[in-house]
């Protein structure tokens, strides 16, 4: 079963928040022994990639803005053609169709997307190595 979109999100914001503290906790652990090759370069790194990674988001996020009338009018159109005017199936259509658009996860999604991406990506360099994921 495909998991819903609204459940899907927040599975997504609570597995960047549970990395978040872990990453940091062993980027200081890194840090504090003085001395460490790569510290010089981590310390830049943190702040480097905290400004691209919000930059990224600044950016998918308005995109998407640009792009929900364009998706309001996709789902207006959808909602017309379903079936005659005032229909039930007109009407679910509708409601199907506009509450991605309304609820703004897509913009929610398309933020959060980059700061994910990095945060997991420096979990799994951080942790020791890449780990490969099976496909099933």
């Amino acid at each position: 079963m495909k998991p819903r979109r609204d459940t899907r999100l927040a599975q997504e914001t609570a597995q960047t928040l549970a990395a978040v503290p872990w990453v940091m906790a062993m980027r200081m652990a890194r840090l504090a022994i003085p001395g460490a090759p790569g510290n010089q370069r981590e310390a830049t790194g943190m702040v480097t990639e905290k400004w691209l990674a919000s930059v990224a988001a600044a950016q998918a996020m308005t995109l998407q803005l640009w792009m929900q009338p364009w998706h309001l009018a996709q789902a207006l159109w959808s909602a017309a053609m379903a079936g005659p005017p005032g229909s039930s199936v007109q009407q679910r259509t509708l409601q199907r169709a506009i509450a991605p658009v309304l609820t703004g996860d897509a913009v929610l999604r398309a933020g959060l997307a980059p700061i994910r991406k990095k945060v997991l990506a420096n979990q799994r360099r951080l942790s020791g190595g890449a780990r490969k994921r099976r496909r099933a």
